[in-house]
């Protein structure tokens, strides 16, 4: 029953097609100006409604309200583009090179918008209307004082036809719209599928109708006409992924919506968990260690193995406290990636060790402060763990990263565990702690985006492997 339902429908949509595509043409022939004005018309309307639907969305919904505001603007340029039109006699003292300008103003504010929108879902941060709006204010409100003072570079010359700048935008108008649609695919877990279909249709056809109207040599030519019938079918795809899914559809983007923000508290949640684990259970611990340290040497007075436990503690709970303030500001988005110099920071790292260090390289990477309680973390387990009074600390770099390997002499990580380590919570051997160092250096490192591993050492031993986005890439 659904399945003849569909054919139905599709036979329906078809039929109704047809018969648009026939007005449109009538309209053509009777007066291109009035099909024209029903093509832009129709596009203006769409836009304006997606302004509509846009600056009344959900305050948190960056993507719709950006790309609301983005197509007001666009939706007055091209009624500017629909009123200069070659014929029309509302704008005395210009020809057709006026609406043609208007044109490719228009398609660059549009490509632009539609490359930046899909990113626009990474931004966690609520942002204001009224910054968007006066953005986008000035910068259209430049360009359109730039065509009607003559400084715009000139798209259409009477009797000759289309310009070099006029063809070439075309293209780089496209391409941008190409990049888009790939922009939209690598964030397609932000849509539905349906919607993410229209998106990717919807510029598709505004593509063709961008290289239909590097053809055309006269504002009434067929090329011109075939380039409208584009524009229309694509404003129509973009009232499908857009209009049709917050209106007809509005449950698929709430519950998507819905779904984004469940996750997002999951992941908030074990951040919280995590960092109460840190104050509860390891902070606690070394304190705890501290004040047993100093109970004993009030009583003998002349232990001072119980004051190196003191400061070994301290400088634990030091690190704790600095690798969970690291991991705090990784998960909120508010680490500040910079050029950091990799052997500073690394003498930095070594300068209270007690192990034989050698370190050799020099260079520099992306990342912030918090790669000093990454380094500090690798060299504590080394000396913890490793049975081994050495370590050799090696910097390289390739034409994209930098490797720095910590490589100990002892005993070595057993093959079934070495995977492991860097999970929560994991913790092997008689001086185990409570797993929770590796795993933030992990997180750190990764949201340096970079990667950290292990792996034998030879001839015995183990090495740990970091790599960072080098200077040089960026």
């Amino acid at each position: 029953m659904q399945l003849r339902s569909d054919i139905v429908s599709t036979i329906i949509f078809f039929i109704l097609t047809a018969i648009i595509a026939i007005i449109l043409f009538q309209l053509s022939i009777y007066s291109y100006l009035l099909f024209h004005a029903v093509i832009e018309l129709f596009a203006i309307v769409i836009a304006f409604t997606v302004f509509v639907i846009g600056w009344n969305s959900k305050d948190d919904n960056n993507f719709y309200m950006f790309l609301g505001i983005a197509y007001l603007f666009i939706a007055g340029i091209d009624l500017l583009h629909t009123l200069s039109y070659y014929g029309t006699g509302i704008f005395p003292g210009y020809d057709a090179d006026l609406p043609t300008q208007l044109w490719i103003l228009g398609r660059y504010v549009e490509a632009g918008s539609l490359l930046i929108a899909p990113f626009i879902y990474k931004v966690r941060r609520k942002i204001r209307k009224e910054y968007l709006v006066l953005g986008f204010f000035v910068i259209v409100g430049l360009l359109v004082s730039s065509i009607f003072t003559f400084l715009f570079p000139k798209c259409f010359i009477m009797g000759e036809g289309l310009t070099l700048f006029k063809i070439t935008s075309e293209f780089v108008i496209s391409g941008i719209l190409l990049i888009a649609a790939f922009s939209y695919y690598l964030t397609r877990e932000n849509f539905d599928s349906t919607s993410l279909k229209w998106f990717i249709a919807a510029i598709a056809f505004t593509i063709a109708a961008e290289m239909s109207f590097t053809l055309y040599s006269h504002p009434y030519g067929l090329e011109n006409l075939i380039g409208h019938y584009f524009r229309f079918i694509s404003y129509y795809m973009i009232y499908k992924a857009i209009i049709e899914a917050t209106l007809i559809r509005p449950y698929d983007v709430m519950f998507r919506s819905l779904k984004t923000s469940e996750l997002s508290l999951i992941e908030t949640n074990e951040f919280l968990k995590l960092t109460t684990k840190i104050v509860r259970h390891d902070i606690r611990n070394e304190l705890t260690k501290i004040t047993l340290a100093i109970e004993l040497y009030q009583r003998s007075k002349s232990d001072d193995s119980l004051l190196e436990q003191v400061l070994e503690s301290i400088s634990q709970c030091t690190m704790l406290i600095e690798s969970a303030r690291q991991m705090s500001l990784a998960h909120d988005g508010m680490i500040e990636l910079h050029p950091v110099n990799v052997r500073e920071i690394l003498h930095q790292a070594i300068s209270d060790s007690k192990l034989k260090i050698s370190l050799e390289g020099d260079e520099s990477v992306i990342a912030d402060t918090g790669l000093l309680s990454v380094f500090r973390n690798i060299i504590m387990n080394a000396e913890k763990h490793s049975s081994s009074d050495r370590l050799d600390i090696s910097v390289s770099s390739t034409e994209h990263t930098v490797e720095i390997r910590f490589s100990d002499f002892g005993s070595g990580i057993p093959a079934e565990i070495k995977e492991n380590i860097f999970e929560e919570g994991f913790a092997a051997g008689p001086e185990a702690g409570s797993g929770i160092g590796l795993f933030i250096a992990k997180k750190l490192i990764r949201s340096y985006k970079g990667t950290i591993s292990v792996e034998s050492n030879q001839p015995k031993g183990t090495t740990f492997v970091v790599s960072l986005p080098s200077t040089r890439s960026s």
